[in-house]
């Protein structure tokens, strides 16, 4: 796509205004702009080409049962924030941990469940005639 239309450039325009106030994630930018965030990514990785606007930061947001960073963007020229290294497997059971512990009913059903796991069902003598797979 280029950019060079008049429909375009009033976009960007409009994307430079915003930008200038504050750092915005593509999701927010294409609501305020109304324009579907996959046409908001072209626009700003265009941009990001040539040089007028950069990742400021990165900001931690949940997504369903995971967290993920997305780049928060801002006008002007500068170098690209680092984004955060992700989490490791003992990171993120340590904090699911912490989590479940902070719930004192969550936690207590959990423990339930763990001590249900381990019980092995016992066949009484009534039910010793009824053959099983071994």
């Amino acid at each position: 796509m280029k950019f060079t239309s008049e429909a375009a450039q009033r976009r960007i325009d409009k994307i430079q205004q915003i930008l200038r106030q504050s750092s915005l994630t593509i999701n927010e930018i294409s609501e305020s702009i109304y324009l579907a965030p996959r046409w908001t990514r072209a626009y700003l990785n265009y941009l990001r080409e040539e040089g007028y606007i950069h990742i400021s930061s990165y900001r931690r947001q949940a997504c369903n049962a995971y967290e993920r960073y997305v780049a928060l963007y801002r006008w002007g020229i500068s170098n690209d924030a680092k984004k955060p290294a992700i989490l490791t497997q003992a990171e993120k059971k340590r904090k699911q941990y912490a989590a479940l512990k902070a719930d004192p009913e969550a936690h207590e059903l959990a423990l339930k469940k763990r001590r249900a796991a381990r019980i092995k069902p016992q066949r009484d003598w009534a039910a010793s005639w009824i053959p099983t797979k071994n």
